[in-house]
This record gives C-alpha cells, sequence and structure tokens, in this order.
C-alpha cells in the first residue's frame, strides 16, 4: 500500500492544471446548489422575512411599542429580499459546500483520513446551525434591545434593508465562526497541527477572538461584546480538548499498530 508521504507528493505532483479543473467543478456545484437554495427561499420569501423579523417582534411585545420597519428607497425592499434569499440559499446549500470542500481536499489525504469525511460534514453542518442558534436566540436579543434603547425618547423606524442586513451578518459570521472546533479537531486527528501549537497560540487566539466578535456583534458595548466572545473563546478551549483527543486517538492506534494500516 502506498505510503502516506507517497500519496501526498502524488496529488501534489498532479498537474497545475488539474487542480484547477478540480476547484472550477467543485465551485460550479457548490454555486449550483447555493442558485437552488436562493430559489427555494426567494419561493417562501414571505416565512423568511417574519423569520428575521422575530427578534424585533419579540422586543416590540416585551417593551409594549411598535418598531416600524419602512422602505426608504425604491429598490430597498427588492435588495432587501434578495439579500434574505441568498442567505436561505446559504444555509439550505451549505451541506453541498461542505462536502465540495472535503471532496476537493480528500485526494491529498489517506484513506484512513478520508474516513473522517461523515464526521467533518457532520459536525460542521451540526456547528454552523448552532452558531445561527446562538446569534439568533441569544446575541441578537440582546443587542437589539440595546441599540433601540440607547437612547430614551426616541422612538426607533427601521429601514427593512438596514435591518435585514443588520440580522444577517452575525447570523452569517456565528455559523461559520462556531467552525472552529470542528476544524481544530481534524487538524489534530490528520496530523497537521498539534494541539500545543494550539495552546501556544492561545493569547493570540482570545486577542483575535475578541476583534472578530467586535466586528460580527450588531454592537459593541462591553455587555455584548462579551455575549459574543466568551462562547467563542470557550470554543477555542472546546477545540483544544478535542485536539488532545484527536491525538490520544492516533497514539492508540500507532500502538496498535493501525495508524498506517491503509496508507
Amino acid at each position: 500500500m502506498a505510503s502516506k508521504e507517497l500519496q501526498s507528493e502524488n496529488f501534489k505532483e498532479a498537474p497545475l492544471i488539474d487542480h484547477l479543473e478540480e476547484l472550477r467543478f467543485r465551485i460550479i456545484w457548490s454555486a449550483v446548489a447555493w442558485i437552488v437554495g436562493t430559489g427555494i427561499t426567494f419561493a417562501n420569501l414571505a416565512t423568511a422575512i417574519d423569520i428575521l423579523k422575530r427578534p424585533l417582534e419579540a422586543y416590540s411585545k416585551t417593551k409594549g411599542i411598535a418598531v416600524e420597519l419602512v422602505s426608504l428607497r425604491v429598490t430597498e425592499q427588492l435588495s432587501a429580499s434578495f439579500l434574505v434569499a441568498a442567505f436561505g440559499g446559504l444555509i439550505l446549500a451549505m451541506p453541498v459546500l461542505i462536502f465540495q470542500l472535503w471532496a476537493f481536499i480528500s485526494p491529498g489525504l489517506t484513506r484512513r483520513e478520508r474516513r473522517y469525511a461523515v464526521p467533518f460534514i457532520g459536525g460542521s453542518i451540526i456547528a454552523f446551525i448552532a452558531g445561527i442558534s446562538f446569534a439568533y436566540f441569544i446575541a441578537l436579543p440582546i443587542a437589539l434591545q440595546f441599540l433601540i434603547d440607547f437612547l430614551p425618547g426616541v422612538k426607533a423606524t427601521l429601514t427593512i434593508g438596514d435591518y435585514i442586513t443588520d440580522i444577517i451578518t452575525p447570523l452569517a459570521m456565528f455559523g461559520i465562526l462556531f467552525q472552529l472546533p470542528v476544524i481544530m479537531f481534524l487538524l489534530a486527528k490528520i496530523s497537521i497541527i498539534s494541539s500545543r501549537f494550539f495552546i501556544a497560540q492561545r493569547r493570540i487566539a482570545v486577542f483575535g477572538i475578541v476583534v472578530l466578535a467586535a466586528v460580527v456583534s450588531p454592537t459593541t458595548d462591553p455587555v455584548n461584546l462579551a455575549i459574543s466572545s466568551v462562547p467563542l473563546i470557550l470554543l477555542y478551549e472546546v477545540g483544544i480538548f478535542l485536539a488532545k483527543l484527536a491525538e490520544r486517538q492516533n497514539a492508540v492506534l500507532a500502538a496498535k499498530g493501525l495508524l498506517e494500516e491503509d496508507d
């Protein structure tokens, strides 16, 4: 059986045009999945917009006041609708996108490493949904209350375009950022990056997470920044734990002589 080094070398020595052709193929399929998902969302646009409006409606019900969504430009409703459809399409297409990513990188892996396709794809989908759920049910309601109540005596009238953008941006970013433990586990499992590296870079990682949380959060006040950044820091710690777990599993397999069995 070919060794891991030989397989990787063969993958690297493949003509550049072949890699580009493979990348083009994966991008096309990803784009098709996104377009189909966007079409499905656009066909159910009223439901999608209603879901995105619920955090605002919950705030209005709690406060006993009405917060209006208005359109100030002729094209604003149309552009907001396309944005909602594209985001919904991204969610629906996410399993295909993750699969295409794995399919692109898998030729450079050994047969043993390719066995992690299902855990990686499944874990990534679960993490993406968890990130969106965290933003939707926890971060956004608190952020909306802080932002809309920031100045007392001011009646809030929001444009539909700005509201949709401010809601979708953290939803998408938290969905992506919650992939961190899955990626860390995979990198340790296939022996690309060790848990020691993640531990050594903890301070830099925490700083980067706080910066990213400040960027994706609707507001950067200390309370909301903590609500956004602390879970991500905990996810990094979970990633370190999973990386250690992956290394222990590799050590057990190596001791049994099974680590390179299928390489």
